[in-house]
This record gives structure tokens, sequence and C-alpha cells, in this order.
């Protein structure tokens, strides 16, 4: 296959990687977080020797990441396989991975006192009792009918489900430091902003450090540059950054309690950096995380919450075979039936 130079060209135009900050140049953050004011000079360098690696192999890290994949769709109707994996490192050994697993339905309902409709969905066990940490509210209201809206309804109690099992973690434990793959400001989840109240409660009273890692991060300036990445590539022109762990503050939260939204890269050797969210957040408590964050084969990322994501994820093949097995227990044409309205391209791939 030959390709022309104005196609090589537009792709070399549209990859280059921003280097410096423009003008009123700040992050567009989601609902519930406000933007400051980015400046070169706001770089602080995290300083590894906060916390000496003696008194670091006695802390208790607990990090908690949840994966999905759908078992069946159709344009009214899905289910997802669930898993949900706690796991405990102390002294960058892992001491313990639970995983709590099972199903999550979404399907539309017509409201018998409006003219909406609404997305009703169900919590399934397989294993560890999941519907225990589900919401009680068993419906969300529908917006603009469709299967996107399921999907996203299903991540909105997912993501709900692992908080839960955070506000557990919490109060069961005292001085332990928490990790949640994903932020710690509340979006537009109805469940979440009242669980992130109670585990802000929770941890102050047990002397819980908490924080959100996200590592793709989709955070994008007013000018429309990726800004995980630009605040890396900064750093990197910074001669007073280079080999060091550094932070910068990107914003924080509109509401209490107060969490500050962070970029940081936590490993010199790191290729990315990442988003942190922290209550009431210092750069000094950076500097955990930094210990945990030298497993090569993904530098820059807390070992905790690589262990979390390994054990939450739901592989192809498990995602086969559960399928397999549901369609033949259900000994029904309709679901066939659905899943090709659903898909027709299929049958346009099995032509050779």
């Amino acid at each position: 296959m030959k390709f022309n130079d104005d196609l090589i060209n537009h792709i070399m135009n549209n990859i280059e990687l921003g280097l410096k900050l423009k003008p009123g140049e700040i992050a567009v953050l989601n609902q519930g977080a406000k933007a400051i004011k980015l400046s070169e000079n706001n770089f602080k360098i995290i300083n590894r020797k906060t916390f000496q690696p003696e008194s670091l192999s006695e802390v208790n890290f607990i990090a908690i990441d949840g994966g999905n994949s759908s078992i069946i769709e159709t344009n009214s109707f899905i289910l997802d396989f669930i898993k949900i994996a706690t796991v405990e490192v102390k002294n960058k050994k892992t001491r313990s991975a639970n995983i709590i697993s099972g199903f999550i339905s979404a399907t539309y309902l017509k409201s018998n006192n409006s003219e909406n409709s609404f997305i009703k969905y169900k919590v399934i066990d397989h294993s560890g009792n999941l519907p225990k940490y589900a919401p009680q509210k068993l419906e969300l209201e529908s917006i603009k009918p469709s299967p996107n809206e399921l999907k996203d309804a299903i991540n909105t109690i997912r993501k709900s489900i692992e908080l839960n099992i955070l506000k557990e973690s919490c109060s069961k434990r005292n001085n332990t430091v928490i990790l949640r793959d994903g932020s710690l400001i509340s979006s537009d989840n109805s469940y979440e902003p009242e669980l992130i109240q109670e585990i802000y409660s929770t941890c102050k009273t047990n002397k819980n450090l908490f924080f959100g890692i996200s590592k793709d991060s989709l955070i994008y300036t007013n000018y429309g540059n990726h800004l995980t990445s630009l605040m890396y590539n900064i750093a990197k022109q910074k001669r007073e950054l280079r080999h060091k762990e550094w932070s910068i503050k990107i914003g924080e939260s509109s509401t209490e309690p107060r969490v500050d939204v962070f970029i940081a890269l936590l490993n010199e050797r790191a290729q990315i950096s990442l988003r942190i969210d922290v209550f009431n957040g210092n750069t000094e408590n950076l500097a955990l995380l930094t210990y945990l964050s030298s497993y090569p084969a993904f530098l820059g990322y807390p070992y905790p919450l690589i262990v979390a994501d390994k054990t939450a994820r739901v592989s192809s093949e498990e995602t086969r075979l559960i399928k397999q097995l549901i369609h033949r227990k259900v000994k029904n044409t309709n679901l066939k039936k659905l899943e090709n309205f659903f898909n027709p391209h299929k049958f346009l791939d099995t032509i050779r």
C-alpha cells in the first residue's frame, strides 16, 4: 500500500508536541471542579526524602480497581460482567488480593408518571456479595435513550460499587494509604457526592490518606492541548526538573471537602505523567507515591494499582466463555435476534 506525501505531512503536522503554555491557558475540568491559572513557574519538585524507606516499609497500601466486559448487548438491554479488586501491599509486596464479581444489567422502562423513560438496573452476584455494595436506588433517569446511555449507566453503578467497597475498607483501617483508580471529584454521577463525603470523613477519623490516580486522564486545556502530556513536555525542557519527580496543581473541587488536583511525575524515568487527586493535598504527601512507582513494567505508576488493574481485568477469553455459557442456558431465539439488530455489521464481517 502506498501513501501520498499529503497524508504523511498531514500526520506530521498534527503530532507536534506542545512545549509551551499559551497566555491564559487553563485546564478544562469536569463539573464539580474549577481550574486555576497555569504557570510554568508553579512546578514543584517532589522530595523523595520526605519519608524514609525504613518507615515506609511498615505502611499499608490499599488499592482498588474495577473492570467490566459486555456479555449481552442489544438496543434496549445490556448485561456486563464486572470484577472489583482490592489489593493490600506492604513493603512493596502483595499481601492480599480480594475479588468481588458479578453482573450488572441495564434496560429501559417506561415511566408511569411522565412521558420520559428511565433506566432500571439490576446487580446479580457471582462471588463476594456484589449486591451488598450496590446503590439502593434501582433507577436512573434517561436523558436520551441509546446503547451508549445504557453503558454509561452500568459504569455509573460500577463506580458507585467501587466507592462503597472503598468506604468499607477505609472504616476498617487506620494510618493506611488508599489508592483509587480514578478521580475523587464527583461528576454527574448522582451517587458519588455523598459517598465521597463519607469516605473523606472516615479517612479523617482513621488518619488514612486517600489518593485518586488517573493514568489515562482526558483533561484538555482551553486551547485544545492534552494537559498531562503538555505538562510532561514542558517539564522535560526545564533544567531544574531533569532527573526529578515533580507536580503541578491544576485545579480543585468547587465544593467541600476540598480536593486538590495535580499533574505529577512519580518516577524520574517515567514516560507519562498522571492526574492525582487528594483531599486537602500538598506535595509532601505525593512523596509517598514515588516510593511505590518504580516497577519496571510501568515506571511512574504505583505498584498496588498495577496489581489491582491486573486482578480486576476481565480477559477476552473469560468474556467469550461467559457468553457461550449464557447463550447455552438462555434457550430463547429472541436473544440472538436482538443481538443481530444491535450489530448487523457482523454479517458483513463473515464475507471473505
